[in-house]
Formats: C-alpha cells, structure tokens, sequence
C-alpha cells in the first residue's frame, strides 16, 4: 500500500522496480475528508498492507509520506496503528482525479472510495482495461473484504485485466451505471420534439 501524490509518481515507480515486465497494479481512490472513507481505511489499511506484502502494490492517490512533500495546507494526517503515518491532501487528491478523467476509459464517480486494477504494460499504466469496484457499496453488502482478497491473491499470478476479471466472482463486482437507455429516451425526446416545430412551422 503506497503512498503516490500524482499519477506521474506511479508510472516512475513502476518502471523502477517492474522494469519491462508486466504486472497487475491497484490505483485506491480514497477521499479521506468522508467519515466512510475514514472507516474503511481504519478498518482495513493494515491488514491489506501486510496482506499484499511486496507481490502487490496499491498506490493511494493524493497520500504522501510526509507533509513537507506537499505544497497545500488543506490536508489530514492518516493515522493507522503500526504503520507510519502518512498525509492526504483533497487538493492533490482531485489533481489526480483530473489526470484521470483524462482517460477514456475511466468514468470516476464521487463515492468515496474506488479501487481501480489496472494493467502496468511494461513502460506505463494502461488504462485502457480496467476493473473499477466501489468500495463504499461493497462494504455495505459486506463482501468488500471478499473482493479485496481476490485482487490481493491473484494479480500477482496473472498478467492481463482480462484474466482477472474472469477470476474474480460477478458477486463481488458492483455493476458499472449503463446510461445508454437514459440517452436513447432524451434523444428519442428530441427527435419528437424537432417533428413538431417542423410541423408547426409548414401549417
């Protein structure tokens, strides 16, 4: 569990210590100024901090290991017993939600906490594929714990997106919104509405 200020930061991590070599990663977008988010992380940071050890990593957007590296005062130091603390700032924090937004692929929601499984292709993040679970909902149907354990025991042993996510049980996957029948209705609407103005207009 590591603590990156930017997805810059990230992409040069991996390409110290992975190399060319392909791994599974996990990018955790925990919006730690959110009692939920706070109860989660006290909750669980340790325990997935030891459990992922060195065959898996997952970067916390936003965090860093101390305050001097940050040039906002609009933070919060993250306490979890055992483990050094380390500091989150909300403005880095939406930085790299901006960065990320950036990616087509990737539509990020304000839940409060998101875990993203992503491909490192041996020179940088590749977005393009990605498994994105919200935290907040699965910790209310109480598998979040299920779910992480699947991302904790299996990324390390499978090089693509696509051959975890045909590991991981649909159970504990929160379906991603499907908004096309909503925009299929409005432009249904609009369509109606233009045949009248034209009709309208040539009596």
């Amino acid at each position: 569990m590591i603590p990156k200020s930017s997805l810059e930061g990230i992409d040069y991590y991996c390409r110290d210590k992975y190399g060319e070599t392909e791994r599974i990663v996990g990018i955790m977008l925990a919006r730690y100024s959110l009692g939920s988010v706070k109860d989660i992380i006290r909750e669980n940071y340790n325990y997935w901090h030891e459990r992922s050890g060195k065959d898996f990593d997952v970067f916390w957007l936003g965090y860093e290991k101390s305050e001097e590296q940050l040039d906002s005062g609009d933070g919060y130091w993250v306490k979890v017993e055992g483990l050094p603390s380390v500091y989150y700032s909300d403005a880095l924090f939406s930085e790299g939600i901006k960065q990320l937004e950036r990616e087509e692929s990737i539509e990020y929601t304000d839940v409060g906490c998101t875990l993203l499984l992503l491909n490192y292709n041996g020179h940088e993040i590749d977005y393009s594929e990605n498994v994105t679970n919200n935290l907040v909902t699965l910790n209310r149907d109480e598998v979040l714990r299920e779910f992480v354990e699947y991302a904790i025991n299996y990324s390390p042993d499978v090089q693509t997106i696509n051959q975890l996510r045909k590991i991981i049980p649909k159970r504990v996957l929160v379906p991603k919104r499907d908004y096309s029948s909503i925009i299929s209705f409005f432009l249904t609407i609009i369509q109606c509405v233009e045949k009248i103005i034209v009709w309208s207009t040539s009596r």
